[in-house]
């Protein structure tokens, strides 16, 4: 988790070799069965210690779901490339959310966006 928070730190950096790096070890941790979940109870932590990190975090998940959740009628061919202008840009592997993480994916948000309602209130 201390690494993940790292590397998302580091895609805000100054320094655009440091971002790229980060971006390129985002992009390979992606490709990763179960990533999405490590992301998303990231975003979930009550940890003080996570909170300057979650909101890079919230970005970075939303953009893999946006990426990667084809629906039943896409066609996941249709653009959900692992492509980054910034990145690798020779990788035109489909990114594809894997079928077993999708349920814990829905699950957990529903618990995530029940917490901040809580708190809210």
């Amino acid at each position: 988790m201390s690494e993940l928070q790292a590397v998302l730190m580091a895609t805000v950096s100054p320094d655009i070799s440091q971002r790229r790096q980060a971006e390129s070890h985002l992009l390979n941790a992606s490709k990763t069965p179960g990533y999405p979940i490590i992301v998303l109870s990231l975003i979930a932590s009550q940890n003080p210690a996570h909170f300057p990190v979650k909101q890079i975090a919230s970005i970075h998940f939303k953009n893999l779901v946006r990426k990667g959740w084809a629906g039943d009628d896409d066609d996941v061919t249709s653009g959900r490339y692992n492509k980054s202008s910034k990145a690798d840009n020779n990788d035109t592997t489909p990114y594809v959310i894997n079928d077993v993480d999708r349920p814990t994916i829905k699950q957990n948000l529903v618990e995530v966006r029940y917490i901040y309602w809580r708190r809210r209130r």
